[in-house]
């Protein structure tokens, strides 16, 4: 695993720069350390020239402003620089990767709500984190890192109502399906994001749907996520043979990066099979949108916020905004119709709009789906405009010809039908 992200080596540099100006060497031993964990040749060239330019521009300083002005500063600089840098080294010491104190290195990741309070617990040095506190497991015998000494393992955090997530199965079911005579094992661990993703019959239903044979654990503790100071869905987490993480990626993409990983730490020569990743972002798209008042944002009529109201729809929506009708509840992580004809609007740019649904009875509830704006609707859970929520899934409300905007409206036919989150695609 990097401990330093390319992000990050321009500001090392200009730390290293100025603590250590007279010498190169400290400059020299952190752009090796950052260079060869490197994932391709590409990033190893940056996080060079990264260095080169963060470690040129003191020397510029000096030059430009004189020793005269630097001198007077110059103890200080010293002092506050080194002390960064001693902070990066016992980081580092730490086995704490900066990297993941950052964004994802891709946009389509999902970002952890509030989760249970467990402190992540270090492991031994040299050691990964550990697969632990499962509630169930699906396709498998309990599995454990340690048993799988002398294997290349991949190991995935997902949740099925995840979009993001849903997205990236079917390429790391293909990494399973292709390299497990090999030596490759693939361990999904699945965290819930909502209550209802923790039930064991869910998470079967959606292995099933999505055809995934590879081993999936159950992590509703939030253990594992802990061990591994995770942050994301998807998450991936690659271990070489001694058990050491050399790869991660969080997110959607990097898939043809992910398999050749894992063919060099299988010891296979050459690339593997070309990946080409759908687009599944619009310029301006509509945000991931959550409607629970713990993380609800672009609600239209927040005055209006509290546990039971009778709303009503403002005069317009702004783009991304969304509002209510009617009588609804709300939960910290989703809404809920307490009367037919209750009704959720959202103003939209997108070519793909879906949304977590399910049923507080358990029966299936029926709801009609308004598009403005759209020619038609091709929604493979969408007919003749009508939508039967029977689970609590993500459901897709719109497939439209191409990116646009608009608004959609959705109306239960009965009290008890649950919202929790719209996610959009290309």
């Amino acid at each position: 695993m990097p401990l330093f992200s390319p992000n990050h080596a321009l500001a090392l540099a200009e730390g290293f720069g100025l603590a250590f100006s007279p010498s190169a060497g400290p400059i020299l031993a952190a752009a090796i350390l950052q260079v060869v964990p490197s994932r391709t040749d590409g990033d190893a060239a940056v996080s060079i020239l990264a260095f080169a330019i963060g470690a040129g521009i003191p020397m510029l300083v000096i030059a430009v402003l004189g020793r005269g002005l630097l001198a007077r500063l110059a103890k200080r600089i010293r002092q506050g620089m080194g002390a960064a840098v001693a902070g990066s080294a016992l980081l580092g010491l730490l086995g704490i990767n900066l990297g993941m104190l950052v964004a994802p290195t891709s946009a389509n990741a999902a970002p952890v709500p509030t989760a249970p309070a467990m402190a992540p617990v270090a492991a031994p040095a040299g050691q990964g984190p550990e697969i632990e506190g499962i509630t169930h497991w699906i396709n498998s015998a309990p599995l454990n890192l340690a048993q799988l000494k002398g294997k290349v393992v991949l190991v995935d955090f997902w949740a099925y109502s995840c979009i993001n997530c849903i997205r990236t199965l079917p390429y790391i079911e293909a990494l399973h399906e292709r390299y497990k005579d090999a030596g490759l094992v693939v361990i999904g661990v699945h965290t819930p994001e909502f209550p209802f993703e923790g039930k064991a019959d869910n998470v079967a239903a959606a292995v099933r749907k999505y055809g995934l044979t590879y081993p999936v654990a159950m992590d509703n503790d939030f253990a594992t996520w802990n061990r591994f100071s995770n942050q994301y869905w998807p998450a991936h987490y690659l271990f070489d043979r001694n058990g050491r993480i050399v790869d991660t990626h969080f997110g959607e993409g990097a898939y043809q990066e992910t398999e050749d990983r894992v063919r060099h730490e299988l010891g296979l020569s050459g690339s593997g099979a070309v990946v080409t990743t759908p687009r599944v972002r619009a310029s301006g798209q509509t945000p991931e949108t959550y409607l629970g008042s713990s993380r609800a944002e672009r609600f239209a009529s927040p005055e209006d916020r509290a546990r039971l109201v009778n709303y009503s729809f403002p005069t317009g929506l702004q783009r991304h905004e969304w509002a209510l009708e009617g009588s609804w509840e709300t939960d910290p992580d989703h809404i809920v119709s307490r009367a037919r004809g209750s009704s959720l609007r959202l103003h939209y740019k997108a070519g793909k709009v879906f949304l977590v649904l399910g049923s507080a009875t358990g029966a299936p509830i029926e709801a009609k789906v308004e598009i403005e704006g759209a020619e038609h609707n091709t929604s493979e859970d969408v007919h003749e405009g009508r939508l039967l929520v029977s689970g609590h899934r993500l459901y897709e409300l719109a497939r439209l010809d191409k990116v646009g905007e608009g608004e959609i409206t959705l109306v239960a036919n009965a009290p008890g039908l649950e919202a929790y989150a719209f996610t959009f695609g290309q």
